[in-house]
């Protein structure tokens, strides 16, 4: 006859057995549950699914999942199954409170098989627990939220349940911070996505400014046309483009746009104002109340500006100038994108100022050389026409005459002579004059004396303006008004 410890061990074995056996086919299910919800991506779906889940699949009656707030200290329900209807839609409950609290606090899992042996326990309406298993949700020491079940009948969980559960909350955990990462990486890319549609908004609106400006060479039009697309670029009221005269340290206001008076031709000193502020140190400047800035130029003070920014022209490394925007709203504020719109424009701004100053240069020399070839071909003309009036002659008289009187026409002067030069006496001799006050045909003079003296001496042509007070004139012209 088998002893009592026999009969005992035949009955344990098939129970512990069956133990095993329902523990292996529970974690099966749970691993198939973490599999579904590491394939979701959003948060709260993933609480949705993993309550419903632990109801459908681990036969769980009455399950709960809720967030952590942690700056509130509070735990937000986001997905219920088992228990439709009975409980609010995010309902929201402090971490002081409750057996979920607990666990959320001490961030250690609660098995409570008779509720009505807890104070902490808080009853909620409709609800009829007698049983509770909380688990909490945690990553890396940070509480992430707390998966709650619930029972109607009491001493129905065992360690398998515990077990269980703490394994979903584990995957929970994953999912949530692989979800969260994953949001955040969509985030980032959603960010730089923008930034490079921004960016690339600011290079075509750059891009368009300058086949504006580019296209002309007229400098005032290049100036008006930089003026007037600045402001667009970022949305100003105004705009002023000031250039350096680095010889008399100022900045002068070559064109203004959208201001109330024009100040075309204003100018500042070096330093003086947010215009010689940005000269004097290469770097752009932004203020947002302009009118109560210290450093503001009283050039402005009648005009109602709030905000303005500078970025420097610059041309090989040298700044040539200043280009300015501004505005006139309360509280506008020039932004660090605004400022990279007008370094982007600045450097192509400064080349089409240079191009331009360039061609007006050009320009300004080329009519100054046709000026002159016209004046040099006058000139040839004249002294052709005197040729042609001289050579027609033989009477040696006559054709010094002539020659005294063309040489005046010629540089429209008032009066002529001709003086000869005679080597044996060392003499120059008067042999005619036009157009003085008395004939001074005949007179004579030291070969040295006064300027044709000098001219002969050197064999040099020789310039004097004020006659009358030269050292070296001659005494034979006292009386005539020579200047």
């Amino acid at each position: 006859m088998p002893s009592d410890s026999n009969v005992l061990n035949n009955i344990s074995e098939p129970t512990e057995r069956r133990q095993a056996e329902r523990r292996a086919a529970r974690l099966a299910v749970v691993s198939q549950v973490i599999h579904q919800i590491n394939a979701t991506h959003d948060p709260d779906a993933i609480a949705r699914l993993a309550a419903a889940l632990l109801h459908q699949r681990l036969g769980f009656s009455h399950t709960f999942i809720l967030w952590a707030d942690e700056v509130a200290q509070e735990l937000i329900l986001v997905a219920t199954q088992g228990v439709a209807g009975l409980i609010p839609t995010e309902y929201r409950q402090k971490v002081t409170l409750g057996i979920v609290g607990r666990a959320a606090r001490t961030r250690q899992a609660q098995l409570v098989n008779d509720i009505r042996l807890d104070p902490d326990y808080i009853e909620l309406p409709g609800m009829h627990t007698l049983a509770e298993l909380c688990v909490p949700i945690q990553h890396e020491g940070q509480l992430l939220g707390v998966i709650n079940i619930e029972s109607d009948e009491p001493g129905v969980f065992d360690h398998t349940d515990l077990e269980v559960v703490q394994t979903i909350a584990d995957g929970l955990a994953v999912a949530l911070q692989n979800a969260r990462l994953l949001a955040e990486v969509r985030r980032a890319l959603a960010e730089l996505e923008q930034k490079v549609e921004a960016r690339t908004r600011d290079l075509n609106a750059v891009h368009e400014t300058l086949l504006d400006i580019t296209a002309q060479l007229d400098l005032p039009q290049v100036l008006r046309a930089i003026a007037e697309r600045a402001a667009h670029l970022v949305s100003a009221k105004s705009s002023a483009i000031y250039l350096l005269d680095a010889e008399h340290d100022k900045m002068e206001i070559v064109v203004s746009y959208g201001l109330e008076r024009d100040y075309t031709g204003w100018r500042l000193a070096l330093g003086e104002g947010l215009a010689g502020r940005v000269a004097a140190s290469g770097q752009p400047l932004v203020v947002d109340d302009y009118q109560h800035w210290e450093g503001r130029a009283a050039s402005f003070a009648g005009e109602p500006i709030t905000a303005v920014a500078g970025v420097p022209l610059t041309w090989q490394g040298q700044v040539i100038g200043v280009l300015n925007v501004m505005d006139d709203i309360e509280r506008r504020s020039f932004t660090q994108d605004d400022v990279h719109r007008l370094m982007l424009l600045a450097p192509q701004a400064a080349i089409a100022i240079v191009n331009a100053q360039l061609y007006q240069e050009v320009r300004r020399a080329s009519a100054e050389l046709e000026q002159k070839v016209e004046a040099r071909t006058r000139d040839l003309n004249a002294v052709h026409e005197t040729l042609l009036d001289i050579t027609a002659q033989l009477d040696l008289p006559q054709v010094l005459h002539a020659i005294a009187e063309r040489a005046a026409h010629l540089v429209s002067a008032k009066a002529s002579l001709i003086d000869l030069l005679d080597r044996e006496r060392n003499e120059l001799e008067c042999a005619t004059c036009y157009g003085f006050e008395r004939d001074y045909t005949g007179w004579r003079q030291r070969a040295d004396e006064g300027l044709s003296g000098r001219v002969a001496a050197s064999g040099q042509p020789l310039v004097v303006d004020d006659y009358q007070h030269w050292e070296g004139r001659a005494a034979s012209f006292a009386g005539e008004p020579i200047t």
